[in-house]
């Protein structure tokens, strides 16, 4: 692909990764609830039933029109969806996007820019809730809004500490520059393993696992992320619960690329595509598993209880971000 222009090649990638990041989606949450389920000794379902459930909801169930919304309520699940889309494609799941002489605008992700989305995609959500005008929608949304405002200054700290180490707060650059480094040198930095630790924190709080959440329940009393699609039916909770499954795939696609960066192809497009997507999948399920091993030993924590977590998460970032002034600024 070097006869390209560097913009339409890098566009190529977003929109492959995107697309890639779609499709395997919901895969990745079977995934982890088929592993949930072995590991408690249980059958379960097989990996493919959220793909039969999305295909059930968009063809097989009629959407019904709640008179008091508006067009909010409407908007709202595509939305979200267009949120994670975008995330999916500038993560580097397979190929790093920060090209030579590739224009600024698509030199891959910013962190900054997760925070942004994820608000937005919040903000979208909190919004339809209190459109459909539904107790248990509302205090739901009161509880979801008020883990994002505990989870964003984490992970401020964090991209702070990552930004200060890499200099710079692009996870291409970062991951470029870790790609020159040996597997020793990397697991052996004192700042990779807090960072590690307080993004891991992040991910399960912001996709409502457990310690902070019980995902599957269908009690609203206790409910924190399926509470704000309580009202959704049909095509738009189909496109909610396809946005939600993106969500997890790019956290957990972002902690492997952070502990495993050294399978990301930078060169030949067409030679590398299928060895990279081969080891991006492995190194998925690695992190899946690891994720499914962590829940079936932790319960739910009270709300309460839920700021703890998070501001133990804070200090370890801190800390990563202290070590980084020392060792390499004074």
């Amino acid at each position: 692909m070097q006869e390209f222009p560097p913009l339409f090649r890098s566009l190529i990638i977003l929109i492959a990764q995107a697309s890639f990041n779609a499709v395997i989606a919901p895969g990745a949450i079977g995934l982890l609830r088929w592993f949930n389920a072995r590991l408690q000794h249980r059958r379960g379902a097989d990996i493919f039933q959220p793909y039969r459930d999305l295909y059930k909801l968009t063809f097989r169930r009629q959407s019904s029109i709640f008179e008091p919304t508006s067009g909010i309520f409407w908007i709202a699940p595509p939305a979200i969806l267009a949120c994670y889309f975008l995330l999916g494609g500038l993560l580097p799941s397979l190929f790093l996007t920060d090209l030579p002489g590739a224009p600024a605008p698509w030199r891959g992700l910013d962190l900054l820019f997760v925070i942004y989305l994820l608000g937005l995609a919040k903000f979208i959500a909190g919004l339809a809730a209190f459109d459909a005008a539904t107790p248990f929608g509302n205090i739901s949304n009161g509880r979801q809004f008020f883990l994002h405002l505990l989870v964003e200054p984490v992970f401020l700290a964090t991209v702070y500490a990552l930004a200060l180490k890499g200099h710079t707060s692009n996870l291409d650059r970062f991951i470029a520059d870790q790609q020159q480094l040996s597997v020793i040198s990397v697991f052996a930095n004192p700042v990779m393993i807090l960072v590690l630790l307080s993004l891991g924190t992040i991910s399960l709080a912001e996709n409502g696992r457990l310690p902070f959440d019980k995902p599957g329940t269908h009690l609203e009393l206790t409910m924190i992320e399926p509470g704000t699609s309580l009202e959704f039916n049909g095509r738009g909770l189909a496109l909610i619960e396809w946005a939600n499954a993106m969500k997890l795939t790019f956290f957990v696609s972002l902690l492997s690329d952070l502990l495993f960066p050294w399978s990301l192809a930078t060169k030949s497009f067409s030679a590398t595509l299928l060895p990279g997507m081969l080891v991006y999948l492995v190194k998925l399920v690695a992190v899946i598993f690891l994720v499914a091993l962590w829940e079936i030993t932790r319960a739910k924590l009270r709300l309460r209880a839920v700021s703890g977590a998070l501001m133990a998460a804070l200090g370890v970032a801190f800390i990563a971000l202290v070590y980084v002034i020392m060792t390499d600024y004074l």
